[in-house]
């Protein structure tokens, strides 16, 4: 059980998938040790997730105002409330929590963001900082704006609390969240039926998805799974939820995360599918909340496709005016673009391919130039060397927009005309610097030195660090004001080293 959560975990590898090969040869996985371990690990995020929302929520205790029942969530239906009792509150610094009686506001859960809004009552306002849950408290922390805190509880004691969520950031939220069931189905009609949630963030301005699939998929699928969605919207699907009897749910194949614990009855969100583009509906176990049908989503657009972990991709998209958004600023860079190559758009790629090459074949021109520059300098480096006992020795610093590698192929020219020898050279362009150091191979046979010894004790100088051959060696410099202190530490080198 726990090597089979490690490999969910840590790889993002199925359960599912692990239980099936493992079948096949005769094996059988601990399910009771994977629940163990997948609950245990979160217990630990919710132990994060609670030290990160107040370290010390847990040391203050709840002081109850009013007797009843609590925390009964009527958001699914509304987005307003009226007559509210506070049950309990606590002070969290500034600020205040309270249990509502009722609430419609959404608590952060199941990947979705908590609601925002306010709290209200006559000499009282209240601005929703967090809403989220604490066993099966609803808690609302709250910022009061007008009136004080005593205020609060006041009318909270009294019934005269009323909530109102922001609506627009609810049905953005809601757009989101019905649209990542849509992901969810598209992905595994597209990539395969081994695909899994493994993680999801649903806020009003976009939603992040987490999936395990084995490998990168291909532009093509990714676009097909973007018209999948887009084609259920179109639509115009009904959404639809019931609570029912977990044993019914599955039954009627509703997905459900392995490893989240369900009561005997659960909330099954259905979409209807699409018969005339071959959908078929999408049942998942969800508390959360959603658009009544799916064309209220308007537009969904992918915007980004990357690895998380291994074995773990993650989608980035849009919905509704943010997809827009999005769309027409994609569109204006695309405008923009022409303007510069000068082109129609049905030329665009055609304009882009072809300056592609036309700048590869200016780079080569100039690299090649830029060669035979600096082989002729080095060679001018060559003829001004000093002459010790046991050899020739160049250091130098060459400022040049030849990058590093012009200039190392540029060095057998250096090596050729010192003969025996060795030479640290400082390659200055602009504001970066980096070190080449060569040395004959007569030198290097004898145990003189090594180029690659002799240019990483230059560098470090700078606080920079390299290798190569004992020939030929390259390291990358970093303080700028120590480059003399380098080239005077070579000097001092080669000139003890071959006298």
């Amino acid at each position: 059980g726990h090597e089979a959560f490690a490999l969910h975990d840590t790889y993002g590898f199925p359960f599912e998938l692990t239980e099936e090969i493992a079948a096949s040869r005769n094996i059988t996985v601990d399910r009771d040790g994977f629940g163990a371990a997948m609950e245990a690990q979160r217990e630990r995020a919710r132990a994060a997730s609670r030290f990160l929302r107040d370290p010390n929520a847990e040391q203050r205790p709840w002081t109850k105002l009013t007797d009843g029942a609590h925390s009964e969530f009527l958001g699914y239906d509304s987005t307003q409330a009226t007559g509210l009792s506070v049950r309990f509150w606590r002070e969290s610094g500034e600020d205040v929590e309270v249990v509502l009686d009722r609430t419609p506001c959404y608590p952060e859960s199941g990947g979705q963001v908590a609601d925002q809004g306010f709290l209200e009552g006559p000499g009282v306002r209240a601005g929703l900082l967090l809403v989220y849950r604490e066993g099966d408290h609803i808690v609302h922390r709250v910022s009061v704006a007008v009136g004080l805190i005593k205020d609060l509880i006041a009318i909270g004691a009294k019934g005269l609390v009323n909530a109102t969520v922001d609506r627009a950031k609810r049905q953005a939220t809601e757009r989101h969240h019905t649209a990542t069931h849509l992901l969810h189905a598209a992905l595994r009609r597209v990539l395969g039926e081994h695909v899994h949630q493994a993680g999801s963030m649903v806020a009003p301005d976009r939603l992040r998805f987490d999936y395990s699939h084995f490998e990168s998929p291909s532009p093509l699928h990714v676009t097909s799974v973007e018209q999948i969605v887009n084609d259920w919207i179109m639509g115009n699907q009904t959404v639809s939820w019931r609570e029912m009897p977990i044993a019914e749910a599955k039954a009627q194949g509703a997905m459900a995360l392995f490893g989240e614990k369900y009561g005997e009855r659960v909330r099954m969100v259905t979409v209807d599918g699409v018969a005339d583009a071959g959908i078929e509906p999408s049942r998942e176990l969800c508390g959360g909340t959603h658009v009544k049908r799916t064309g209220d989503i308007g537009l969904f657009v992918i915007t980004e496709e990357t690895a998380v972990a291994s074995g773990v991709r993650r989608i980035e998209a849009l919905c509704g005016p943010a997809a827009r958004t999005w769309l027409l600023d994609s569109q204006g860079t695309l405008l923009s673009i022409l303007e510069i190559l000068q082109t129609p758009q049905f030329r665009a790629i055609e304009a882009v391919g072809k300056l592609k090459d036309e700048i590869a074949q200016l780079r080569k021109q100039v690299n090649a130039a830029s060669q035979v520059g600096m082989e002729s300098q080095l060679v001018q480096l060559a003829q001004s060397a000093t002459a010790e006992a046991n050899g020739r020795w160049v250091v130098a610093r060459i400022d040049t927009p030849s990058d590093t590698n012009t200039v190392r192929d540029a060095a057998d020219k250096l090596r050729g005309a010192i003969g025996r020898g060795a030479a640290v050279l400082a390659i200055v362009n602009e504001e970066k610097f980096s070190f080449l150091a060569l040395v004959s191979d007569d030198l290097v046979a004898e145990k003189k030195l090594r180029a690659d010894e002799l240019v990483r004790a230059v560098a470090r100088i700078t606080g920079g660090s390299g290798g190569g051959k004992p020939h030929l060696s390259l390291a990358g410099g970093r303080d700028m004001g120590k480059l003399d202190e380098a080239l005077d530490h070579a000097r001092e080198q080669l000139k003890k080293a071959l006298s």
